[in-house]
């Protein structure tokens, strides 16, 4: 059995879904030429009513106030775990009586800090994958 008789024996559409297509020789010369961050971050076309678009757009707009003020309360964080071991040292803090309210606001904004880490590293990103053992998200 031949190539073409082989073929013949499927339907239009299946032949039409694995035959060669034509492109531009120009932009195929084009992108193989890009950079490659280019390359991976080609630009997608939307309508600017997407909810894509508009969820990424009243993101951009709190972007630089969150990004500050987690700036600010990683600052205020180090500052505080910090008073554990100085202006005096170690040994000469450790004599210092402190209460149980001092000992959680030395270390608790650090903590948090390191929670808030540990969640958009591991956690987070578990809410966007597709649980394919669920029907519902197939």
């Amino acid at each position: 059995m031949s190539a073409q008789e082989a073929i013949a024996q499927f339907d239009e559409e299946t032949r039409s879904l694995y035959s060669k297509r034509q492109s531009d020789e120009r932009l195929t010369t084009h992108f193989l030429q890009m950079v490659r961050p280019t390359r991976n971050h080609l630009p997608v076309i939307a309508s600017p009513d997407h909810p894509h678009i508009q969820e990424r757009n009243a993101y951009l707009k709190t972007f630089g106030a969150k990004l500050i003020g987690s700036y600010v309360f990683f600052a205020f964080a180090c500052n505080q775990f910090s008073k554990i071991y100085f202006p005096h040292g170690i040994v000469l803090r450790r004599s210092i009586p402190s209460t149980w309210a001092q000992y959680v606001s030395y270390r608790a904004p650090i903590g948090i800090v390191f929670a808030t880490i540990w969640y958009y590293q591991r956690e987070y990103p578990r809410s966007h994958r597709i649980d394919l053992t669920c029907d519902s998200e197939l």
